[in-house]
């Protein structure tokens, strides 16, 4: 469910348009994607490794005590593979591809509705947050990474907006 919930937030947040009708919460995250990114996909991480972490070692508790091995000739890599693809599985399809699919569609809707518990899961994450946004900003300097310009020079636009008349699409 909280994968779910992390996953949704980051495609219906960034899925918004300017002329979205979107609460003052919304409004106050959106006031810093980066942070707001960072801190759905820490929050995402922490709940997929996390039930990773458990399902493994439920499934070492398992075998062991099932006497799967014994039983059935499974070993213990191969019971804890099987689970790893079973848990990817379950991930894609209920935390990340289904959740994704319904945020496209209620963007606002789901925004607004969410938009207070997420200011407190930014605010609890911040700490977390803060190191991997500052470590990824020394990254980005390091490599030779520019800010996408959406047009080269005003010579450009005038040129686009020329071509979209002609066409009567502007």
């Amino acid at each position: 469910i909280l994968s779910a919930f992390f996953s949704s937030l980051e495609t219906a947040f960034f899925n918004l348009k300017s002329h979205s009708e979107v609460n003052k919460n919304v409004k106050e995250l959106l006031k810093h994607p980066k942070k707001l990114l960072a801190s759905l996909l820490t929050g995402n991480t922490i709940v997929n490794v996390g039930l990773g972490s458990i399902a493994a070692t439920l499934s070492v508790s398992l075998h062991q005590n099932l006497q799967i091995y014994e039983k059935f000739k499974i070993s213990l890599s191969m019971f804890l593979f099987t689970e790893v693809v079973i848990v990817t599985t379950l991930i894609l399809i209920f935390g990340e591809v289904l959740p994704k699919t319904y945020a496209i569609s209620k963007s606002e809707s789901l925004a607004n509705l969410a938009a207070r518990p997420l200011k407190l899961t930014v605010k609890l994450f911040y700490p977390i947050t803060f190191i991997f946004y500052k470590i990824t900003s020394l990254i980005i300097k390091i490599l030779p990474i520019k800010k996408e310009q959406i047009f080269d020079s005003e010579e450009e636009l005038i040129m686009l907006a020329e071509v979209g008349e002609e066409e009567g699409t502007l």
